[in-house]
């Protein structure tokens, strides 16, 4: 399996993520922090490989996806 990493820190994004991005099945790592990202944290459902989780630093807003618990590779939140 190959790993799909994205680290896309400071580098000045905004808006929300896209719904779509959240399912994308190969991501490893996401590291989204100290954007403009807003808007509600995507349902990573599809994404059961995500080892590393990093979005801190941003404007998001409500609660942390339930979904979130379906995540059984996560190691880093």
């Amino acid at each position: 399996m190959l790993d799909f990493h994205r680290y896309i820190d400071s580098c000045g994004l905004s808006g929300q993520i896209p719904s779509t991005f959240a399912h994308l099945r190969k991501l490893n790592i996401l590291w989204a922090s100290d954007n403009n990202f807003t808007g509600k944290i995507p349902d990573f459902n599809g994404s059961r490989a995500l080892n590393y989780l990093s979005m801190q630093g941003n404007a998001f807003e409500g609660p942390i996806p339930s979904s979130f618990s379906n995540l059984i590779s996560l190691i880093y939140l």
